[in-house]
């Protein structure tokens, strides 16, 4: 729950700088514009190498600098979701359910259903028959999970009705190598 606070919270910080930075945009402009014509006004009234001028210039780099920080935000407003969700995301690429060395039921679809908000798998009390179409009945199977977290790479194989939570801490020997 906390989690999902500091979330909320971050949301509506963010939101927050980029409406007061949609606000500031036009005086912002318009006090480069007019520090752009007073720069222009000194040089021609006195050497360009007065302490007038170089105040003016540090003020109006300042003042494009944080026009183009502005810019950027306001290019990024819409793209603002990527960068709400976690760089760990949980994806399932392929999960079979199966007895031992033998092709099973593919169940990638309803483990990807499973995931919760928090980017995690867990099945806990649960029975693999109840959940997943049983295409061996009577012999033991194992669950095959390929996925990934982040930017690595893992697959897990369990014995049915095994209690799991994904994603795992990464120094664990499923991690898959990668040639």
């Amino acid at each position: 729950m906390a989690d999902n606070s500091i979330v909320r919270g971050l949301k509506h910080i963010a939101n927050t700088i980029i409406d007061v930075s949609l606000k500031a945009m036009i005086p912002t402009i318009a006090a480069a514009l007019a520090g752009a014509a007073t720069l222009l006004w000194l040089a021609v009234r006195n050497s360009p190498h007065s302490s007038w001028f170089y105040a003016i210039a540090g003020a109006l780099l300042a003042i494009l600098v944080v026009i183009l920080i502005l810019a950027l935000l306001v290019c990024l407003h819409p793209h603002i979701d990527e960068f709400k969700t976690p760089k760990g995301r949980l994806r399932i690429k392929k999960a079979e359910y199966s007895a031992p060395d033998k092709t099973g039921v593919e169940v990638t679809e309803i483990l990807k259903r499973l995931i919760s908000e928090d980017d995690r798998l867990v099945l806990g009390n649960v029975i693999y028959n109840d959940m997943f179409p049983d295409a061996s009945k009577g012999v033991r199977k194992v669950l095959r999970i390929d996925f990934s977290h982040g930017l690595e790479d893992f697959s897990i194989t369990v014995p049915e009705n095994t209690k799991i939570t994904l994603p795992f801490p990464y120094d664990n020997p499923f991690r898959k190598e990668t040639a």
